[in-house]
């Protein structure tokens, strides 16, 4: 037998390999932490750091962040070591954050060895990185288009624009622009090879409509965009701005680009002014006055060149004014009034001398100081009600008659005080005597249930109404009896009530004896079959036509149609616009930390509808309706059954509203809609019940602040009353619910796929994920059953809820965590909670595979205030 001699030499040698060894995987590292250093070292560079707040992590002691030398031989190492390129951390890639950083030599050297983007093109180009731009190979070109114009996300090719273009309808040039970014963008599309719209004039006039035609453009954006009227020739110019006709098509652009339907937003209709007419100044400078006042030779374009500027700051309007010629003012000067009250509208309530007006009182001094001595004010608009009462004895004195006293004075009269009333009450009264008959009634038009549009229906009348009250009755004014809104009446103070009907200015309430609106069951019926069943199981959303917001359904009530046996549902919900708890609050985004205000009442998105079954398939009919629940009435005297709404009494709307709705035919098709204020069956129910009191007036009782057992005996006895779609679900499968639970813990995957066929809501998903973590299941039968739940990621995404998570912690491996990272992500709140809760339990890894899915690295924490580099 032999033996095996071994030297000291080779034991030495021996021990320095094991040494080796072990070094090398003391010093190895993972691809996230790989990744996590090529970040940390990126985001240390000069420039690098976010525009707004602080993003706190430590820079690998072993970097020197100088130059991109430095920065590009550190990825090349990080490389080596399994960092990923495309991995995000702050909502970007590293080429993302290179762009963003200017750091263009790494954007190359990254985009040549793998790098890609996560953000659009649009997002990318606010950078400017013309020199990435212009060496990037043809299939990758940055073309710095976004949004709809390209109906795509990916890029595109100068070949594949151009083959879109000539196989569209209409050319696609106008889109193009509109999309454009920047004078690259604009001065590319020139040298495609792409149809251009119209001729040299009308193609004028068609670019300013569709650089206007944006929602929330970007100065800069605009800017670029407009560069496109330098490939305009002069001559094709000068044809426009010469000819009044198409200025006049120049000035309704801009001034409908100043306007936004519906829009109830100073703010927002200052800036969209302030846009177009940053847009029209460089034209209108090459526009005569000849010409602009020939232009302006029409009443509407009068109206719209005023309308357009009056709410600019006084600076700013004089030279608007200014170019309007004393015979074009005058010839033109009803129009002009309206031009000036388009916009204008006295807050009357303001307490400070200085009232407010969007058309402030300096603006209208200098149109006032261009009026000749008397007007004809014949076609003039009400005016008062535009203007500080400052300025109403100038307008008697021009011939302005006080016609229309509703229109005129209906605001000052029931939002003024009674010191304003005592100061101008004498000019008012010789202007029009017949104030005397009026006034009062407008005084008390906002608590008044017929004629009312002021929006004050329901609230107290205040000692201050009265005080005027007295004070026109001591002039003489005449008491008109009125019949006031029930609920103004009720919700008053007892003492300022009596006073009124003892001066015979109002009537009592008429209450009957007998309520005529009583509580009614519906006569329809109901059954949850497999149209309804698929139609509520999965989080069912509620869709309108340009609705964007997505908005699931919380509440169902049944509600009986008019020639149908079947019960209809009434489906609604609330979502905040985006999400309350994820747009509001401290943030963390591409450019840094930033406070996003935190709306104590933020609007919500609120959806309903009529849904109901016709031949195995469920018909949704729109319903416009706050969140609430419907409660049947008969109405005793002709037997008619109503539904009402009703609502109202929280920190967000203080008023209580009650609405009696009914079905009415519109266009052939049966629509739940709300009565008129006028109709006698809503001035009825209103006598008879107080909005905030309609359980104890009705006997009835909602089970909105009911909770588990107690709620659930209320819809057992009441089961078609308002209740989420799941509680609907649970009353009709009863058994399945429980068959699905036992399944689960007894892993019967036949018994699953059976079950799964027919569809699993998401709430019975959150209660066996719950179940398998209080079981006292072993690890690896625990691991199998969460593994089957897993599979499907949609419905893992709809049933996690925070406290099934945290309790994953306790017992889930961390290779068992991806289907859960991937469901929760863009839920920084509750990823930070479980970050923190791993690492106090001493599960590290973890903790940063939920940093990582909140796009932060390792460790990593960020401020909204700035912090000073240690």
């Amino acid at each position: 037998m032999s033996k095996t001699h071994i030297s000291k030499t080779n034991i030495r040698f021996l021990l320095t390999a094991l040494l080796l060894v072990i070094s090398i995987n003391a010093n190895a590292i993972t691809s996230g932490q790989a990744t996590d250093e090529a970040f940390a070292a990126l985001l240390s560079m000069p420039g690098a750091e976010p525009q707004n707040g602080s993003w706190i992590f430590e820079t690998p002691p072993e970097f020197e962040s100088k130059t991109e030398d430095n920065l590009i031989l550190w990825l090349n190492k990080k490389k080596k070591q399994g960092a990923d390129f495309n991995a995000q951390r702050h909502f970007g890639t590293l080429l993302d954050h290179a762009l963003r950083s200017h750091l263009e030599r790494t954007a190359l050297w990254l985009l040549k060895n793998g790098g890609t983007s996560s953000r659009d093109a649009f997002s990318l180009s606010l950078y400017g990185n013309k020199k990435v731009d212009a060496v990037l190979p043809k299939r990758e070109k940055l073309t710095n288009f976004y949004g709809a114009a390209l109906e795509k996300t990916s890029l595109e090719t100068d070949q594949q624009i151009e083959q879109r273009d000539a196989a569209a309808a209409q050319p696609i040039f106008l889109d193009l622009l509109s999309a454009c970014a920047d004078k690259a963008c604009v001065a590319r599309l020139f040298t495609l090879n792409i149809r251009r719209p119209f001729d040299d004039t009308v193609f004028m006039l068609e670019v300013i409509a569709k650089i206007n035609d944006v929602h929330v453009p970007i100065h800069r954006v605009m800017d670029a965009q407009l560069t496109v009227l330098d490939s305009i020739p002069a001559v094709a110019m000068k044809k426009v701005l010469d000819d009044p006709q198409l200025v006049q098509k120049l000035i309704q652009i801009f001034y409908a680009a100043a306007q936004y339907p519906g829009n109830r937003d100073e703010a927002l209709d200052r800036d969209r002014n302030q846009r177009s007419q940053k847009m029209a100044q460089p034209l209108l400078k090459k526009i005569t006055d000849t010409v602009l006042n020939q232009t302006l030779n029409d009443d509407e374009t009068m109206r719209q060149w005023l309308a357009w500027v009056s709410i600019n700051p006084t600076e700013e309007f004089k030279p608007y004014l200014q170019r309007i010629s004393d015979a074009t003012l005058q010839a033109h000067i009803s129009a002009a009034f309206k031009g000036m009250s388009t916009k204008a509208m006295v807050d009357f309530e303001e307490q400070y001398h200085q009232q407010y007006n969007p058309v402030n009182r300096e603006n209208w001094l200098q149109f006032f100081t261009r009026l000749p001595k008397t007007i004809d004010f014949t076609n003039a608009p009400a005016i008062l009600s535009k203007t500080e009462p400052e300025f109403w004895p100038r307008l008697f004195a021009l011939g302005y008659q006080l016609r229309d006293i509703d229109a005129d004075l209906g605001l000052w009269l029931a939002r003024s005080r009674t010191e304003a009333f005592k100061q101008h009450w004498g000019m008012l009264l010789l202007a029009n005597p017949a104030l005397k008959q009026e006034a009062i009634r407008l005084v008390l038009k906002p608590y008044m249930t017929v004629g009312n549009n002021l929006g004050y229906t329901g609230q107290e009348i205040q000692q201050e109404v009265l005080d005027k009250v007295l004070f026109l009755l001591k002039q003489g004014a005449v008491a008109p009896h009125l019949i006031l809104d029930p609920t103004s009446m009720r919700h008053s103070d007892k003492a300022i009530i009596l006073q009124l009907l003892a001066l015979q200015v109002i009537v009592p309430l008429q209450i009957p004896a007998t309520p005529r609106f009583v509580p009614s069951r519906l006569d329809c019926q109901f059954t949850l079959n497999e149209a309804w069943y698929r139609e509520l199981f999965n989080n069912s959303v509620i869709h309108e036509k340009e609705v964007f917001d997505t908005v699931f359904i919380d509440l169902i009530q049944f509600v009986g149609m008019p020639e149908q046996n079947n019960c209809a549902m009434l489906v609604s919900g609330t979502q905040r616009k985006t999400d309350v708890y994820d747009s509001a609050g401290e943030q963390d985004d591409f450019d840094g930390p930033y406070e996003e205000p935190r709306a104590s009442c933020p609007d919500p998105t609120d959806r309903s509808g009529i849904w109901r079954e016709v031949a195995g398939k469920i018909e949704k009919l729109s319903l416009n309706v706050p969140q609430a629940g419907l409660q049947p009435l008969r109405d005793s005297i002709d037997g008619h059954l109503y539904y009402l709404s009703w609502g109202g009494g929280g920190n967000c709307t203080p008023i209580h509203w009650a609405t009696l709705m009914d079905w009415q035919q519109v266009d052939s098709q049966w629509v739940l809609k709300p009565l008129d204020e006028k109709h006698p069956a809503q001035q009825a129910f209103l006598l008879q019940c107080d909005p905030e009191k309609i359980e104890e007036c009705l006997g009835i009782k909602s089970n909105e602040y009911l909770y588990e057992k107690e709620r659930e005996n209320f819809l057992h006895e009441n089961p078609y009353s308002s209740q989420t779609p799941i509680e609907l679900i649970n009353n009709y499968k009863t058994q399945e619910h429980e068959a699905y639970l036992a399944a689960i813990l007894e892993l019967n995957k036949p018994k699953l796929e059976a079950l799964q066929a027919h569809g699993i809501p998401p709430q019975w998903t959150a209660e066996a994920l719950q179940a398998v973590n209080k079981s006292a299941l072993p690890l690896a039968d625990k691991r199998q059953r969460t593994a089957w739940i897993f599979r499907d990621h949609e419905q893992l995404a709809s049933a996690l809820r925070s406290d099934i998570v945290e309790d994953f912690i306790d017992w889930l491996p961390r290779e068992d965590w991806r289907p859960v990272l991937k469901a929760l992500k863009g839920n920084a709140y509750l990823l930070s909670n479980l970050a923190e809760k791993a690492r106090t339990k001493g599960l590290d890894d973890l903790a940063c595979d939920f940093d990582h899915a909140r796009s932060l690295m390792c460790g990593e924490t960020w401020r909204v205030e700035k912090v000073e580099a240690q």
